[in-house]
């Protein structure tokens, strides 16, 4: 009787302490203009997957265009499929408010307000012809607009809420463990 009230009392406890409002990942487009590189034109981008409120790395970055002269990107236009050296943005009250990211591959690189392959700390380049798309303006350069909807992640929990819930789950499943374990062993009693 008192293991069952126990379960039950713990479940309730632990559902009682579940967030239920949806958390979401958001999302923000970038662009820079060149100022110090060799090719002229503007770079745009999507950095996805940020944290609210938190420091947090992009679940991806996507550059979305680009000046022709820069040429074919032969490592395509995921950048965090790329080797990456830095990623961990910033975001407060749904604003992109700091951060940076680098990442290089064979034949391409790019920097968002970080350290880069030239003389500037914004710069996108495919490496051919050396051509390059810089820019000195640091992030304030980058543009950076959120994106509407924001993409939701279901169901987040705080890592405190995620005990409430999991410790009770777990005594309830041992319950269960325990109860299937005698269940059988008088099972193998009766046939003796």
């Amino acid at each position: 009787m008192f293991n069952k009230f126990a379960v039950t009392l713990g479940l309730a406890v632990g559902l009682c302490a579940i967030n239920t409002s949806k958390a979401s990942a958001l999302n923000f487009s970038f662009s820079f203009s060149n100022n110090a590189g060799n090719t002229n034109g503007t770079v745009t981008g999507t950095i996805f997957g940020l944290t609210d409120n938190a420091t947090s790395a992009a679940t991806q970055i996507i550059i979305d265009s680009f000046p022709a002269a820069l040429g074919t990107p032969v490592d395509g236009l995921i950048a965090t499929n790329w080797n990456v050296l830095g990623n961990s943005f910033t975001v407060a009250n749904g604003a992109l408010t700091g951060g940076n990211f680098s990442a290089q591959a064979s034949a391409s690189g790019i920097c968002l307000n970080a350290p880069c392959f030239g003389p500037f700390n914004n710069g996108l380049t495919f490496n051919q012809a050396g051509n390059t798309v810089g820019n000195n303006g640091g992030f304030a350069a980058l543009n950076p607009a959120g994106l509407n909807p924001p993409t939701p992640i279901p169901w987040h929990f705080s890592p405190e809420q995620s005990l409430a819930l999991g410790i009770p789950l777990f005594i309830g499943l041992r319950e269960l463990k325990k109860r299937k374990i005698v269940a059988k062993a008088r099972v193998v009693e009766m046939t003796r």
